[in-house]
């Protein structure tokens, strides 16, 4: 009995011995397990931890959104690809991602895949030839296009990939428009131009050099401008040359046209006479810029020139609406003082101010300076109002406009623009224009609702009366307007 129970109990240790055996071993398989999983636990980790430490990827069209789609729509913080640089010009994906967060000049490269023939960058795309010319408000088709699209990759028709390009008139209109050079369709663009809004899209607008294979066009930045040498002619000699962007002619002659103020005296437009006749000279600096440089500084009221005075200036070989001009002209010496007054033009102590006798008091508004609330796209006209100082200008149709990089107050055919005050009596009103008399665009195009309107066959016109209120009608042509002078008493 006794033995019965001693190989009893020894089966029982037996059996607890294996259960501890067993625990021990279940207990050092389970920690070598966790030991592994901490471990790769860790290394993950690690590896997220770094990845929060780098930009998002950027993806087929640029930078990604933060969420790693890489879509490019510019909501992220991811970089371009490139830097705006002439060693690193951004993408067209780059100008599109950035989405007008960032303005200035830069260096772009791209492929040339299309132009807009139209108004609207969705519905009037073109990516095939035969290409459309430009329509001018009068409805006549133009032999050229004004625009261009790019980008950053050949073949591409879909305008949400795709940057507008203003081309502005001289060698990079003539020699890439798509309309007179189809071969350029399909070809890689580098462009130097300003980052802006353009057919309601991130675009580039007023580009100054273009070069495309060995071929360039405008003027390159990167490259010292010398004064180039000029050809002296008379003026009938000038008309009778061609256009050009490149070939200087140097002129001597008398002025006349300043007494009409506003753009005369603020840019230099004049008409310039010699003995064997007279050409009107778009804009006068008082020192060499740039070869083909047509945008005037504004340093006209610096030289001191009135009417009557002889000077001699060197320019190019241009026209505009079939009128021959001088343009990107620049002030060579003064011949000889004629009998135009004092030294500033216009008369008064503010050489290059906005006209030459502008009354103490009067509201100014510039469309350089006084935009905001106006429309900047060209194919959405629509209503926009201006207030300065008391003084409301309000346009039923029409946009903040630009002709050779100058803006002005743009009002179409059969529109109005409306002149209202809550204090007081409007006075007069002077709009100063871009053409002259009744040619489109200039004064004469108005005719107004109450007191007495008219202008001197000059870009002035002037407005008398006493009203709140005066509406002014674009009867017979669109009227652009780069100044607005109103007088309340």
């Amino acid at each position: 009995m006794i033995f019965a129970y001693i190989k009893y109990y020894s089966y029982l240790c037996m059996q607890f011995a294996k259960k501890i055996h067993f625990f021990i071993n279940f207990i050092s398989i389970t920690t070598m397990k966790l030991n592994k999983i901490f471990a790769a636990f860790m290394l993950v980790m690690a590896v997220a931890f770094a990845a929060c430490n780098q930009n998002p990827p950027v993806g087929p069209n640029g930078p990604g959104n933060g969420n790693g789609n890489g879509n490019g729509n510019g909501n992220g913080n991811g970089s371009n690809t490139g830097q705006g640089t002439l060693e690193s010009p951004f993408t067209a994906d780059d100008v599109i991602a950035l989405n007008g967060s960032k303005t200035g000049t830069y260096y772009v490269e791209a492929y040339i895949v299309g132009q807009i023939a139209g108004k609207s960058l969705t519905d009037n795309a073109e990516f095939a030839a035969p290409f459309s010319g430009s329509t001018n408000d009068d409805g006549s088709v133009n032999p050229y296009n004004t625009n261009l699209l790019i980008a950053s990759a050949a073949g591409v028709t879909d305008v949400a990939k795709c940057v507008p390009v203003q081309l502005p008139s001289g060698a990079l209109r003539s020699g890439l428009n798509l309309v007179e050079n189809p071969d350029m369709l399909g070809q890689k663009i580098l462009i130097y131009g300003s980052l802006e809004k353009y057919f309601g899209a991130p675009g580039i607008k007023s580009p100054e050099y273009a070069k495309v294979g060995d071929k360039t066009f405008g003027i390159d930045p990167s490259v010292e401008q010398k004064e180039p040498e000029a050809k002296v002619v008379t003026i009938a000699e000038f008309i009778a040359a061609p256009e050009s962007n490149e070939v200087y002619y140097e002129l001597t002659g008398t002025i006349s046209g300043l007494s009409a103020g506003g753009n005369a005296v603020i840019y230099g437009n004049f008409d310039l006479t010699d003995e064997t006749g007279t050409v009107y000279v778009y804009g006068l600096d008082k020192a060499f810029k740039a070869v083909g440089n047509t945008k005037a500084d504004k340093s006209f009221g610096e030289l001191g020139l009135n009417d009557g005075d002889k000077i001699t200036l060197r320019g190019l070989r241009g026209s505009y609406n079939g009128k021959i001009e001088v343009m990107g002209a620049y002030f060579v010496k003064l011949v000889s003082k004629g009998e135009g007054g004092n030294d500033n033009p216009g008369g008064n102590d503010n050489p290059g101010g906005n006209t030459g006798n502008t009354p103490e008091g009067a509201i100014v508004f510039d469309a350089d300076v006084d935009n905001e609330g106006v429309g900047t796209d060209s194919n959405n006209a629509a209503s926009y109002t201006i207030t300065k100082d008391g003084v409301t200008v309000t346009v039923s149709s029409g946009i903040l406009g630009e002709y050779n990089s100058e803006k002005h107050y743009r009002v179409y055919k059969n529109q109005t623009l409306t002149v209202s005050t809550t204090s007081g009596s409007i006075k007069s009103v002077e709009f100063t224009c871009t053409a002259n008399g009744d040619a489109k665009y200039g004064p004469g195009c108005f005719t107004a609702s109450t007191g007495d309107y008219g202008h001197d066959g000059g870009a002035v016109g002037t407005w008398t009366g006493d009203a709140s209120e005066v509406v002014f009608t674009a009867a017979t042509n669109q009227v652009r307007a780069s100044q607005i002078v109103v007088v309340v008493e």
